[in-house]
C-alpha cells in the first residue's frame, strides 16, 4: 500500500478524500475499519464525468469511443455558457455535476478541418 502511495504522481491528484467510522466499514469491510484514504486522480475524474455525460449522448460516446477517450479539441458547454478556464476547472465543473440534474446532453461534431469548428459538448440543465 504504501508503495502504491508513493507511485502516484502529486501533479496528477484531483481530490483527496477521508472516510471514517461506519461509512469507512461499510463501503471496504474489515480493510475500512480504521478509515481509508481516498485518492482520485484526473485522469479518474476525466473518465467518470465522460461515462456520466455518455450515457445521455451515443454521439458523444462514439466520439469518445473512436478518439480513445481524447477530448482535448471538445468545447463544453453547461446552461449556454462555454466552459473557458484551466482544464482543471472544467473537469471539476462536470465531475461535480449530479446525474439526476442533467437534462440533456448534445454532441455536435462537424467534421471540419482544424481551426474552423471543434466539437462541441451542449449540457442542459434541469
Amino acid at each position: 500500500e504504501e508503495k502504491a502511495l508513493k507511485s502516484i504522481d502529486p501533479n496528477s491528484v484531483f481530490s483527496v478524500s477521508v472516510l471514517k467510522d461506519a461509512k469507512a466499514k461499510a463501503l471496504y469491510g474489515v480493510r475500512g475499519v480504521n478509515g481509508v484514504v481516498i485518492i482520485t486522480t484526473i485522469a479518474s475524474a476525466v473518465k467518470q464525468y465522460q461515462a456520466k455525460l455518455a450515457r445521455f449522448s451515443k454521439a458523444y460516446a462514439d466520439y469518445l469511443k473512436s478518439n480513445r477517450h481524447d477530448e482535448s479539441n471538445i468545447q463544453y458547454v453547461l446552461d449556454g455558457k462555454q466552459l473557458t478556464g484551466e482544464k482543471i476547472e472544467i473537469t471539476q465543473i462536470l465531475y461535480d455535476l449530479p446525474v439526476k440534474e442533467i437534462k440533456t446532453v448534445t454532441f455536435r461534431n462537424l467534421n471540419k478541418p482544424a481551426g474552423n469548428t471543434a466539437p462541441t459538448l451542449t449540457i442542459n440543465t434541469k
